[in-house]
């Protein structure tokens, strides 16, 4: 179901297209080309959620993760799902132990090694007087959450909740400890090999967007090496 074939037929559809989740309440994508052209009849297209999603004003709906054109929601803080849009597939996620009831941070990303998608969730905690990040990762495949002996030391996440999948790793944006100071950094988890790659600085070399529209928040992050 999310394998290769997924893939491929992911990017053989949109490989002149890309479009852009905009709404979860009423799901709506939006087509940069046509937008960009005045095609107002094609830009913006709507979707059903599965019937597992049951869409009320009273029924909260968030994204959890993207890739590939897969996409990962929490429904009312008690449920997971890994959904396509454009073939209407889902996937009810397990929960991690302990359930996270809050936000949390999370991501998803393509392990090409096994062939397979993970869903991660790095957690931030402090143990002897210095802060670090652990992680759980879930494979759609076996279904089953791990707990990561990876652990990445002297750093904690801050800002967006949502992890961003590049170069087979997902980013977060975090802060490490310098002495006294905090510095900002990328902080950047492989997927494939499921271990914290080098911390990655944020000056001279970094530019990072950030903005807001009534009420819909936005990043962009670009780095001179690549691009994120």
């Amino acid at each position: 179901m999310y394998s290769r074939t997924h893939l491929k037929t992911a990017r053989e559809v949109n490989s002149n297209k890309c479009r852009l989740l905009l709404s979860t309440r009423t799901p709506q994508s939006v087509d940069f080309e046509a937008a960009s052209e005045g095609d107002e009849d094609n830009a913006v297209q709507e979707f059903e959620y599965p019937d597992v999603i049951r869409c009320s004003p009273t029924v909260f709906i968030e994204i959890m993760g993207s890739c590939d054109g897969l996409i990962c929601l929490q429904v009312d803080y008690e449920k997971l799902v890994l959904w396509n849009p454009s073939t209407r597939d889902y996937k009810i996620l397990p929960k991690p132990s302990p359930y996270h009831n809050n936000d949390f941070f999370s991501g998803l990303g393509y392990d090409s090694s096994i062939d397979d998608y993970k869903f991660v969730i790095p957690s931030c905690t402090t143990a002897n007087g210095s802060e670090q990040i652990m992680v759980e990762v879930l494979t759609l495949k076996t279904n089953v959450w791990r707990k990561v002996p990876e652990i990445c030391q002297g750093t904690t996440l801050v800002g967006t909740y949502r992890g961003l999948f590049c170069n087979g790793a997902v980013h977060w944006l975090g802060k490490q400890e310098n002495g006294s100071k905090k510095e900002n950094v990328i902080v950047s988890f492989d997927v494939a090999e499921e271990r914290f790659k080098e911390v990655l600085g944020m000056s001279g070399n970094f530019l990072c967007a950030l903005g807001e529209c009534h009420g819909s928040y936005f990043e962009a992050w670009i780095h001179e090496q690549e691009m994120i």
